[in-house]
């Protein structure tokens, strides 16, 4: 995908959308369309990097799925669309269906792209199964049936539906009230407490940290 440099391109992607708004897919918009999902990416990264308005990049997510399908139903040869979706994918954290989503458009890409990409395909159908499986424990309540996806433990909490409709807005809570503080060293423990506290108080959520779950690793 070659896409704009890593930096914030909010303002032309919403004018892009803008001139395009309310309107069907049509092969003449292609290029618009693909202007949108180099933003939408380019600026998640830009967003990611600089630890920057992070909470935004699953709505950035939301609008290149919706762009990237667009994109690839108008002209699906013009446009390595799959190379959006595999950076996406690297940016995106803590929105399981959201991901999930994301998961499928891109190994669908993938399969039409690259079908000789095995190992790929593979690993976006295992993520894809793990995924479904944990959504569906944390929708029966079943969290002690999750599967792990990293070596550290995370609350069950965050693969619920709940977590996933008011993280975005708890995180923006925590920044503001956590004003300028800088990323020195006891951030991470600064951030948790601060959005474990706006999750509890105003979306009624007991959310336990990243330390709290594992007592024995030293988080700085």
């Amino acid at each position: 995908m070659e896409s704009k440099r890593s930096k914030d391109y909010t303002d032309e992607l919403y004018r892009t959308l803008q001139a395009i708004q309310d309107k069907p897919c049509d092969p003449s918009l292609a290029e618009q369309y693909w202007n949108i999902c180099c933003c939408c990416v380019a600026t998640a990264e830009y967003y990611h990097h600089e630890h920057t308005r992070e909470w935004q990049i699953a709505r950035l997510c939301n609008i290149l799925l919706r762009y990237a399908d667009c994109t690839f139903r108008t002209t699906p040869h013009a446009y390595p669309i799959y190379r959006a979706t595999a950076r996406m994918c690297e940016l995106l954290y803590e929105h399981p269906r959201l991901q999930l989503q994301l998961y499928k458009l891109h190994m669908q890409l993938l399969q039409f792209y690259c079908p000789d990409n095995e190992k790929e395909i593979e690993k976006q159908k295992q993520n894809i199964s793990t995924f479904e499986h944990n959504i569906a424990c944390a929708d029966a309540g079943k969290y002690e049936d999750i599967i792990p996806i990293s070596r550290l433990k995370h609350d069950p909490l965050e693969w619920t539906s709940q977590w996933e409709e008011v993280i975005d807005m708890a995180d923006e809570m925590t920044y503001s009230e956590m004003g300028s503080y800088s990323r020195r060293m006891g951030f991470c423990h600064l951030f948790w407490s601060t959005r474990r506290h706006i999750l509890y108080t105003r979306f009624q959520l007991e959310w336990r940290s990243p330390a709290a779950m594992n007592p024995k690793v030293l988080f700085d």
